[in-house]
């Protein structure tokens, strides 16, 4: 059987379950459609870590942004390939990677918050960081939304192995 094994050590009843074995890896691929994970972030975290594989097809400003929006918390893609977070414009952001993604590559894209402080990692790397006097932790605003439509809203890109995790993960 399979359990779910709770954050405070308390483990769920067992289930049977049927999982066919899947034979290569599966990527959704949104070109001029989004996705959403449902009630993700009803909680704030101190500390988060979004992470996952994308694949972008097409650079342009705003495209493959995600998240409600500044002034809580956005993600996207500038037209030079550079990935932009933060919860704010200004001082609250990591403006754009040091290090532009490539298209048509598959390339991991990390972001930790850490109370104050977010930092983004591409393949493993530090590519920004920025500390807050404004903001500090993530969430409490429930889905957590991959923008749809047209031109530059656009994902253009296959996602794969989208995790967020409760804990500022390292490079570690």
């Amino acid at each position: 059987g399979v359990s779910v094994l709770y954050a405070d050590g308390t483990e769920s009843a067992k289930v049977n379950c049927t999982i066919p074995v899947q034979q290569n890896t599966v990527a959704s691929s949104f070109e001029s459609t989004g996705f959403t994970i449902p009630n993700v972030f009803a909680s704030h975290y101190n500390a988060c870590t979004i992470e996952f594989f994308i694949k972008p097809s097409r650079f342009a400003d705003w495209n493959c942004e995600a998240g409600p929006g500044w002034g809580t918390y956005m993600q996207h893609m500038n037209s030079d390939g550079r990935f932009t977070c933060g919860w704010n414009t200004g001082n609250d952001r990591i403006g754009g990677s040091s290090t532009p993604l490539k298209l048509n590559e598959w390339q991991h894209v990390a972001i930790v918050v850490n109370n104050n402080t977010m930092t983004l990692y591409l393949n493993g790397e530090s590519v920004g960081e920025v500390t807050s006097s404004s903001y500090s932790g993530i969430g409490g605003f429930g889905d957590f939304v991959f923008a749809s439509g047209t031109a530059n809203k656009a994902q253009n890109a296959q996602y794969d192995e989208i995790r967020i995790w409760g804990c500022a993960r390292t490079d570690q």
